[in-house]
């Protein structure tokens, strides 16, 4: 086949990324994949498909890996309809699914195999294998009734390496926090990992350990109470900010982005976005990355509306509302919104009616110039956004393209933190490790192979990312949120994935069912990996943060996830690189 022989290097996760292109780009790769599709599914599907049972539950998973692997927006229409119940399409169409789909194909590029595993009669794992061992997890779970066959979850995760490993056996909960302290001892000594992990179980830490380097330069180790940046996990607080404002009256999602912003410099975006377009993503703004953004010093970027020039006068790359593409910038402009709407500016307003309600007193915005105590420094492997890597050669340095290549013996730095509280049963507390001459003797080696990120970030973050917070502070926001803190039930429900109050039934969103709350959002550029998940039905809270380049947090997460027990249905929503 004549696509057979296509090159690209267009992958979903390095988790490093940098954003989309723009329409013209993102047509021609989208027609290139698609052609490249025909030739997978045909590598693939025959023998795949085979593996899917043949039952009504069977004949749906195949049609949904046959319209994902191919791209068909048809295809996955027909799923969509007939596996969703009337009132889940009044919430989101089979349309909207659909195209929510395949912008995350679009994105994944070239599948290089496919794996099917079959949890149950009507449930499915479905490993969908990129280029460099990169993926994506979809996991669909069907129920039998009323003499037919319904979709009643489906989440969808980044994929590595370890999603291809077969299931961990269930073991008790001491047991698994060992093996898991375990294997990040492992991760962490191969300089694969540097920050905090907490795990809680209905919000309360049972394992809360640091790990690594806050400073390389003069070996400070990270401690529990060390602050890092959170990249795009700072949506969640702008999105709840937006929830907040449409309560008081505010503000409505079917606002036009003109009504806040009216000079803003594109009239399209001024007259036809919408801030339900902003917040779904589906709005046709752009990034703020590129050619601009790497051309100015990053100095000059030290307050939300700065990011505005790097995208706000160029042409919106679609129809707003008639797909979705990842957009720092619709999340930019939700802050100007913010600002405008309440009166207060964006900083402000999240501190007031975020940090503050919530006691998160290690949460902000800082400036990246001003020092600040129990902040990590972020390290990258990254060169001025060119995906190039400091490898040792004959004494000297040398940077290789798309390579991590490293001679001699691998770092083993790390550092684990004592909790202040130790009051909570079942807690696993480490003792502190004595760095010591093991610091002095890495030093030279750890400080030539990594290089600081404070030329790949913005001298202030932005309501797209770019805040700080600490481990601790992020288990006392889930917990406010979860508690109705910041939002009445209906909208806290909707911030969780559920309906948008108003749209259906009233009764559902008045007296949420908590237990099908989950969440996990994450965040990820040159030095800074970092996320945060939530399982209302089993009650385990995940939280990692990490100042060192993507996947460091993402890879620890996703590790601990396959030893917990997991009773809920967790939505991971994939982020990419601020």
């Amino acid at each position: 086949m004549k696509n057979k022989k296509m090159k690209r290097s267009y992958s979903l996760l390095n988790f490093i990324l940098f954003s989309l292109v723009f329409s013209a780009l993102l047509f021609n790769l989208t027609e290139k994949i698609r052609a490249e599709a025909i030739f997978i599914s045909e590598k693939f599907l025959s023998s795949e498909e085979a593996g899917f049972p043949k039952t009504p539950a069977g004949e749906r998973a195949a049609l949904f890996s046959r319209s994902f692997i191919m791209m068909e927006r048809a295809g996955l229409e027909r799923f969509f309809a007939a596996c969703s119940s009337g009132e889940k399409l009044k919430s989101i169409s089979a349309t909207e699914r659909a195209m929510k789909l395949l912008s995350l194909r679009e994105r994944l590029g070239n599948i290089v195999s496919v794996k099917i595993n079959q949890l149950s009669p009507e449930e499915f794992s479905l490993l969908f294998q990129g280029e460099k061992d990169e993926g994506c997890v979809i996991n669909l779970k069907f129920e039998s009734k009323n003499g037919g066959i319904y979709l009643v979850a489906m989440t969808v995760e980044e994929g590595g390496p370890d999603s291809f490993l077969p299931p961990v056996p269930p073991l008790p909960p001491d047991q698994a926090l060992e093996e898991i302290d375990r294997q990040i001892r492992e991760i962490s000594a191969q300089d694969r990992f540097s920050g905090v992990v907490l795990i809680a179980r209905d919000f309360k830490p049972v394992y809360f350990k640091a790990w690594g380097l806050a400073s390389r330069e003069f070996g400070v180790p990270n401690q529990l109470e060390t602050k890092f940046n959170l990249g795009s996990i700072n949506k969640l607080f702008t999105k709840i900010a937006v929830a907040q404002l449409i309560e008081k009256g505010l503000l409505s999602l079917d606002d036009c982005l003109g009504k806040f912003l009216p000079d803003y410099p594109n009239s399209e975006a001024r007259e036809k976005v919408k801030v339900r377009h902003l917040i779904e993503m589906t709005s046709g703004i752009g990034d703020f990355f590129g050619p601009d953004f790497e051309r100015t010093p990053k100095d000059f970027i030290r307050h939300n509306r700065d990011y505005l020039s790097f995208f706000a006068s160029k042409p919106l790359a679609f129809k707003p509302g008639s797909k979705q593409m990842y957009s720092n910038g619709s999340y930019v402009v939700l802050g100007e919104i913010i600002s405008r709407a309440s009166g207060i500016d964006y900083y402000e307003f999240i501190k007031s009616n975020i940090f503050d309600v919530a006691g998160m007193k290690d949460s902000a915005w800082y400036e990246a110039d001003e020092p600040v105590p129990h902040l990590a420094e972020g390290y990258t492997r990254e060169i001025s956004g060119r995906h190039k890597n400091l490898s040792k050669e004959g004494g000297g340095l040398s940077l290789k393209e798309n390579s991590l290549e490293r001679k001699g013996k691998v770092n083993r730095n790390e550092a684990s933190g004592e909790a202040k509280d130790t009051k909570n049963e079942g807690l696993i507390n480490l003792r502190p490790i004595n760095m010591g001459s093991e610091i002095q003797e890495k030093k030279e080696e750890t400080s030539a192979f990594w290089r600081k990120n404070i030329y790949t970030r913005p001298a202030w973050g932005s309501a797209a990312g770019g805040g700080y917070s600490t481990a601790g502070d992020l288990l006392k926001f889930i917990e406010a949120l979860y508690s109705f803190q910041f939002l009445s039930p209906p909208w806290t429900d909707w911030v969780f994935g559920g309906s948008e109050p108003g749209r259906n039934s009233e009764e559902r969103t008045l007296n949420p069912d908590r237990r099908r709350w989950n969440l996990a959002v994450a965040g990820g550029a040159p030095g800074i990996n970092a996320v945060l998940e939530f399982d209302g039905y089993s009650g385990w809270t995940i939280i990692v943060l990490a100042n060192l380049d993507p996947p460091a947090a993402t890879t620890i997460s996703r590790l601990i996830r396959r030893y917990l027990p997991q009773k809920g249905d967790t939505n991971i929503f994939i982020s990419w690189p601020e």
